[in-house]
């Protein structure tokens, strides 16, 4: 009896020594632990025992690129813990459209592109579409002013995309016999003398103390020739293009003369322009705010490329590396204010490779084909 006592009291041992291996270890050692890391809690080395928890990454942006209407974004992000990266991808939301109007074509609140063009009034007195009051407009053709038509400045808008106006000396219909043509966007103004001859394609046109003044849409001006004092105030205008370039043109009247054009300009990002009471901005192919409206430009990675950057607003007043891309040619701007003028540039080059540039508080420096570093 005693012998079974024992041999079964051995067993005993025996099963508790195999099955309870890690709760007597664990009892009895002295641990040594691995800290906790951001995906394992703390662990023994020795019983492989776990306290805690894991302490979780702590990720933080270190770059970022915005959506557009047509493409996703970005953000590459970094844990501070342990180092980790990875990029994560911010999906764009697509168009979000605005329906055409019977003077407006469908229009993206985002990014103002447009499809389309306007649906266009229905009836003569009064819009069977939108009830507007409609207007004694002109339709395209050829006027004699002082007979047609009386002298005087008139309100022009397109039909579908651009219209077409010739000022002529005559009616011959010859290159010598035209004193100014041009390409209206949306709408304008033109200025006609007595014994001049108008002629207007794809287009309305009216006497300008009858016609409407412009107003934003989705928070934006949209492309077209604005009368400052008119449509738009005086003061400082943020641009932006819709499209590969956008046409920037200041001129003092409505005439469409080439010695009238205080200046004109090709952008291809953004750029500021101060206008003055009396002037005409042109704006095709892009929109614009006022300045206290617009958007600061965020640096991709740190790097700034082709627009123009106000120093003090954009980017800090300092000495600044401009990169050329590639082999490209580049070109740098630094002007004193935002009229585009001759006078206004305080330097200017061409240049392949880098430059070093110095910009003071309230100066512009424009950029194409070429970028600055934005030191953090």
């Amino acid at each position: 009896m005693k012998k079974n006592i024992c041999i079964i009291f051995m067993l005993i041992i025996v099963l508790i020594s195999l099955s309870s291996c890690s709760l007597f270890e664990s009892i009895t050692c002295e641990h040594e632990w691995s800290p906790a890391t951001c995906e394992k809690p703390q662990t023994c080395l020795k019983c492989g025992k776990i306290e805690g928890d894991a302490l979780g990454h702590n990720f933080q942006v270190e770059s970022y690129v915005d959506t557009t209407c047509t493409t996703d974004g970005s953000q590459n992000i970094k844990c501070v813990n342990c180092g980790q990266t990875k990029t994560e991808i911010i999906k764009s939301p697509g168009h979000q459209w605005i329906d055409a109007t019977c003077t407006t074509p469908k229009l993206c609140s985002v990014c103002n592109i447009t499809i389309g063009e306007p649906l266009g009034h229905i009836g003569d007195d009064i819009c069977k579409r939108c009830g507007e009051k409609l207007l004694p407009y002109h339709k395209a053709g050829m006027y004699l002013v002082g007979q047609d038509i009386p002298a005087g400045e008139y309100y022009i808008k397109s039909q579908s995309g651009s219209c077409y106006i010739e000022i002529a000396s005559d009616s011959s219909g010859t290159l010598q016999s035209i004193i100014a043509n041009d390409n209206i966007q949306s709408f304008g103004y033109v200025t006609l003398k007595n014994g001049q001859y108008f002629t207007l394609k794809n287009g309305l046109f009216i006497e300008i103390d009858l016609a409407p003044t412009a107003t934003m849409l989705a928070g934006v001006y949209s492309a077209g020739m604005y009368k400052v004092g008119r449509d738009i105030s005086a003061g400082e205008y943020y641009v932006y293009t819709y499209s590969s370039l956008c046409y920037l043109e200041l001129a003092l009247d409505s005439t469409h003369t080439l010695k009238d054009i205080i200046c004109n300009e090709t952008i291809d990002t953004y750029a500021y322009i101060t206008v003055q009471d009396g002037e005409y901005l042109t704006v095709n192919r892009g929109v614009f705010v006022p300045i206290a409206n617009a958007e600061r430009p965020t640096p991709e990675n740190g790097v700034l490329k082709d627009g123009m950057y106000k120093a003090g607003r954009d980017i800090p007043a300092g000495e600044y590396t401009i990169y050329s891309d590639s082999d490209r040619n580049a070109y740098f701007e630094v002007a004193i204010n935002s009229r585009h003028t001759l006078s206004s540039i305080v330097k200017n080059e061409n240049f392949i490779g880098e430059r070093y540039i110095t910009v003071q508080e309230g100066q512009y420096l424009t950029i194409k084909n070429g970028y600055i570093v934005i030191k953090k």
